[in-house]
């Protein structure tokens, strides 16, 4: 057990760099588990903090067959997918979700560290494992929570994070991240990325695998981007 100063500091220590990347750029390549099939695929992946994303389906050459795209208050699409992805929780554009995670929980899970009220946390156990890992143990009047986290002098990486909610509006999810790179971006800000990403929603047992491959991190993109067209060719995300 450790003090919970000692775990307030760590917490703090990890929110702070997560809080330094706030978007990515990169080809990837997905899996995806739901309904007992696995689908497959290679993609290029916007992600924009707090809620912004494009997702476009690749198919030979890199020429994008199937684009979703998110812009914080409208969902839009282009082409045809066999992929099961994006379920709707209601009529409205504005309320889709992923594996039943919002855009704000899936933008953040995936870039680093789910987002959480930190004004109102309880710590329970800390607990140090070896020399690196230390185990938080929290509560918050939205959920429980676990988190494991390997520090060391330079560093304070998120390797799992477990989200229990305490209502029944939201789902269990945990999130596993690995492959951690250290970027600069055009700002010049030094960032810490996870390049795979898994998160799993273990009441359904659908789950999605997330591996980067060549992250650019902190660009600016243009609004449009996270727009799709319907009527005209998708502008390219990797441009």
């Amino acid at each position: 057990m450790i003090e919970v100063d000692e775990a307030q500091r760590i917490l703090r220590k990890a929110i702070s760099e997560r809080a330094t990347l706030t978007s990515v750029r990169s080809f990837t390549k997905l899996t995806m588990m739901t309904g007992g099939r696995a689908y497959r695929g290679k993609a290029a992946l916007l992600l924009e903090r707090p809620n912004r994303f494009r997702i476009e389906f690749l198919g030979p050459f890199r020429h994008p067959r199937y684009v979703v795209a998110f812009d914080g208050g409208r969902f839009t699409q282009r082409g045809e997918t066999s992929l099961t992805l994006l379920k709707r929780r209601g009529a409205s554009d504005s309320t889709i979700s992923i594996m039943g995670l919002t855009p704000e929980w899936l933008v953040s899970s995936a870039l680093g560290m789910p987002e959480f009220d930190t004004d109102a946390i309880v710590f329970g156990s800390t607990i140090r494992i070896g020399q690196e890992l230390v185990q938080l143990d929290l509560s918050t009047d939205e959920a429980d929570a676990t988190m494991l986290i390997r520090e060391d002098p330079s560093s304070c990486d998120v390797e799992r994070f477990i989200w229990i909610p305490k209502h029944n509006d939201g789902a269990q999810v945990e999130a596993v991240y690995s492959d951690y790179e250290e970027l600069v971006g055009p700002d010049g800000e030094l960032c810490r990325i996870p390049c795979t990403i898994i998160l799993k929603v273990p009441e359904s047992g659908d789950s999605i695998r997330i591996h980067l491959s060549d992250p650019e991190v902190n660009v600016t993109f243009p609004p449009s981007l996270f727009r799709v067209d319907a009527l005209s060719a998708p502008q390219d995300a990797t441009d």
